[in-house]
């Protein structure tokens, strides 16, 4: 009776850690992919690096089913005077699993907690692809940075755009856009 005790003991143990670090990861996911949506430009020195002239990726709410996590987007690259890319795409990923794991490394190292990764992330185009249809994506919350990886080389760096960011979602959620977001005044 003495050793079935202590084997219960351990098993309420057991659950009471897988218990407390799915609360802890749940969150931080949600941020994680809500920070994912939105409106991302080109790092310079990656553009340079491209032979690139722009790169603008937008990356609607994720959508869930199947076990699947699907992000509708929109892709514009340029380089040498003329349109590279210009097309809708859409992002596909498992569900949960691997990406609360990668919530939770790091545990109270701000550098390490603020990244995110999700392996083979699935990429459709509408049109030609602009890069492998199979990519692993790094997110760094800190920065605003967003890496799109395959093979050791980045098919696409970028900084996220908060400002066209809230417009572009708040546009993409609802029926009616919302007005533009401010820009220069206009001369007079």
């Amino acid at each position: 009776m003495k050793g079935s005790a202590g084997v219960r003991a351990a098993l309420a143990l057991f659950v009471v850690v897988v218990l407390v670090l799915v609360a802890l990861a749940l969150p931080r996911v949600r941020d994680f992919e809500a920070f994912l949506s939105g409106f991302w430009v080109g790092d310079p020195a990656f553009l340079r690096e491209a032979g690139l002239s722009e790169l603008y990726l937008y990356l609607a709410p994720a959508e869930e089913g199947g076990g699947r996590r699907r992000r509708q987007g929109y892709l514009v690259l340029g380089g040498d005077d003329r349109v590279l890319s210009n097309q809708g795409i859409e992002l596909s990923y498992a569900d949960a699993g691997g990406r609360a794991w990668s919530a939770l490394k790091g545990g109270a190292s701000a550098a390490a907690s603020a990244s995110y990764r999700i392996k083979g992330v699935s990429v459709g185009y509408d049109e030609e692809a602009a890069m492998p249809e199979s990519l692993d994506l790094v997110l760094d919350t800190t920065r605003g940075a967003l890496v799109l990886h395959s093979g050791g080389k980045a098919w696409l760096k970028a900084y996220k755009d908060n400002e066209n960011s809230a417009w572009a979602n708040a546009a993409f959620l609802s029926t009616s856009p919302p007005a533009p977001p401010p820009g220069p005044a206009a001369p007079i």
